[in-house]
């Protein structure tokens, strides 16, 4: 995009087009910058919930992250950007045993999308488990 920083409209509107794609009513999310587009999504009726301490969730979910990856149960798709995030992405554990997931170099790796994959399976217990079937029906293995 030809402008300095992405715009409220854009971000509203892709949100819009995946609920319309996926039926997403609900947006999880770190408190870094939603604050800029908190009243337009809401204005579109979406759901906002904010994760106050993300570092503190993803140790939380460092095992169930383990585990769909070990098991290969996690699929992208046809996404490069999201692999390239993947990749960018180490996990570093601390000194008490918690993991977090860390950019393995500060200046040049984005992990935006890996974290909000994350963000995601923070909320992954609300999806019924016999409501997950549809996401296997169009592959063809």
């Amino acid at each position: 995009m030809d402008e300095p920083v992405i715009g409220i409209r854009h971000i509203v509107n892709w949100f819009v087009e995946m609920r319309e794609l996926y039926g997403l009513t609900k947006i999880v999310a770190d408190t870094f910058r939603l604050d800029l587009v908190r009243t337009a999504l809401e204005a579109e009726g979406f759901e906002l919930e904010f994760i106050r301490n993300p570092k503190a969730s993803r140790s939380l979910l460092a095992p169930r992250v383990e585990t769909l990856f070990a098991k290969h149960n996690t699929i992208f798709g046809d996404n490069p950007l999201m692999r390239w995030y993947t990749n960018n992405v180490f996990v570093h554990i601390k000194k008490d045993g918690n993991k977090e997931y860390l950019k393995k170099d500060e200046f040049r790796r984005k992990t935006d999308g890996f974290q909000a994959f994350i963000h995601s399976l923070f909320k992954a217990d609300e999806i019924l488990v016999d409501d997950v079937d549809f996401f296997l029906d169009d592959i063809d293995f």
